[in-house]
């Protein structure tokens, strides 16, 4: 009866990662991802936390090797493969944080490269002079709302600072650009 309850003991320290283990972690975040707009930065920081302080737990919890009976098992492997999972479920959701400032940078973009093309169209009549007159009226509307799309990522962009995220070099320019057009 020792014997199985050293057994059983080994098992459960990794009986309560059975659910992880079957979690698709690459599912998972793209589940996420397909919320789209009903996709909050509140929810984001939340499942990133969360799977953060299970990482720590499983770091304390999982053991090198444990002792089963008379023998020593050898759990690092195991141990090596769970962590390895759960830092990438980590580093997929701060990815994922990264993704959404980013489509609003480039969306941001696409619009004031859409103005910068319209106001270099030429006029050849008094019509399109006209449309031209009035879609100059009607820009400082237009980039009043730019602008405070732009100032919406900024949460977002803190976030990933909090988080010591490092973009990468072209999500850095993206940024970089949608912020700096208002300024052209």
């Amino acid at each position: 009866k020792e014997s199985l309850a050293s057994v059983r003991e080994y098992l459960g320290c990794f009986q309560v990662h059975e659910e992880f283990l079957a979690l698709d972690v690459d599912a998972y975040v793209e589940a996420l991802r397909a919320k789209g707009e009903e996709l909050t930065l509140q929810e984001l920081k939340n499942e990133e936390a969360k799977a953060k302080k299970e990482l720590g737990e499983l770091r304390e919890s999982i053991p090198s090797s444990k002792v089963v009976c008379i023998a020593l098992v050898n759990c690092s492997k195991v141990r090596e493969k769970l962590l390895a999972k759960k830092e990438r479920q980590v580093k997929l959701l701060q990815e994922l944080i990264a993704y959404v400032p980013k489509q609003t940078m480039q969306a941001i973009s696409k619009k004031f490269t859409d103005i910068n093309l319209e106001l270099k169209k030429s006029c050849n009549t008094i019509e399109e002079v006209d449309a031209m007159r009035k879609y100059i009226e009607d820009l400082p509307r237009v980039l009043l709302e730019l602008r405070q799309e732009v100032a919406a990522t900024k949460d977002w962009y803190k976030a990933l600072t909090d988080l010591r995220y490092t973009l990468p070099e072209e999500d850095f320019r993206d940024k970089e650009k949608g912020e700096g057009w208002h300024m052209k």
